[in-house]
């Protein structure tokens, strides 16, 4: 009996220990946004553009560990979406308003927020239906969101004409992710 409860409390440790890997991928992705919005609001740009990087990595090993590990969660997977939420909603909006949201304060937090909040839209739509099983994402995946805002911004000047040019950009962003067009799943 003793040596059935031990075995028993072994193979348990190891289950716990295996969902533990996906997690510490998840907070480092939130790590990496937190870290990339005070360097945005810092104005080290460069570092905004690895903490990203270094974020889409994060995020992309998280879900294969989870696969692959068996450790998938619905712990695991609102984690993911709150750090998702951090790294690819909240840094790309900050990061825009701090590039150029002087130039018109108003359009600025209008462009951030409408970008934010699709993204959070998106998060939340993803984990309300089962995407399991599917081949392809309905509206443009978060991280993709992200460095394509991510590019735009670090690609154009910083003149009326580029900040327009990314403001559109960015709403543009916003509504594929909203948007019921199907993009490719790499799982």
């Amino acid at each position: 009996m003793t040596t059935m409860f031990l075995l028993q409390r072994l193979k348990e440790a190891g289950r716990q220990k295996r969902k533990m890997v996906p997690c510490i991928f998840t907070l480092l992705n939130a790590y990496l946004g937190f870290l990339g919005i005070l360097a945005a609001t810092s104005e080290a740009y460069g570092l905004v553009v690895i903490c990203i990087l270094l974020a889409v990595c994060m995020d992309v090993l998280d879900g294969y560990s989870a696969r692959a590990l068996g450790a998938a969660t619905m712990l695991g997977k609102e984690l993911d979406s709150l750090s998702d939420a951090i790294s690819f909603c909240l840094l790309p909006s900050i990061l825009f308003y701090c590039w150029r949201g002087a130039w018109h304060p108003v359009i600025s937090v209008a462009v951030a927020f409408a970008y934010l909040a699709a993204g959070l839209v998106r998060l939340a739509r993803f984990n309300s239906t089962d995407q399991s099983s599917r081949t392809t994402f309905c509206g443009l995946p978060t991280p993709a969101g992200a460095l394509i805002c991510v590019f735009l911004i670090m690609c154009n000047a910083p003149t009326a004409q580029g900040i327009c040019c990314v403001a559109f950009a960015m709403v543009g962003v916003a509504l594929l992710m909203i948007s019921s067009l199907p993009f490719p799943s790499f799982k």
